[in-house]
């Protein structure tokens, strides 16, 4: 039987590792650990996800918050991300998922086009994920 901190310990996994694409250092994990419990104690209003279900299923979870956050506003998958977006950005070992080595402006416009194709995609199936899975709580 999972326990809560289990619980938790893949959301951290399962939110690093669709942000980054590999697995989430013990440290990272312990620091993200820390600042969700923080967080959860006063979410400030951020709408309820169901935390469970994404981990289970290993649902998207760019697709899902980024559906939540441009039709509902703050929502509590929203700060887990930030949170590890924030922590992944001091770490000198994911200073390549954030900065260009060099400049290369016809392979920046390419990604801008690309990743706007795909933000379109990723809205959709949020839409669908969330509805389908009946991710919010009531």
């Amino acid at each position: 039987m999972e326990t809560p901190e289990t619980d938790r310990t893949g959301e951290a996994a399962h939110i690093f590792h669709a942000l980054l694409g590999y697995p989430i250092p013990p440290e990272l994990r312990d620091r993200w650990l820390a600042l969700d419990e923080l967080v959860a104690a006063d979410p400030g209003g951020a709408l309820a996800v169901n935390m469970h279900a994404i981990i289970a299923k290993r649902l998207d979870v760019e697709a899902i918050e980024f559906w939540l956050r441009v039709c509902r506003g703050r929502n509590r998958l929203g700060q887990k991300i930030q949170i590890m977006c924030y922590l992944a950005e001091l770490d000198q070992a994911n200073y390549h998922a954030w900065v260009a080595a060099r400049p290369a402006p016809l392979r920046a416009w390419s990604c801008m086009a690309w990743h706007g194709a795909r933000s379109a995609w990723k809205f959709v199936k949020g839409a669908f994920l969330v509805r389908h899975h009946c991710l919010l709580h009531q």
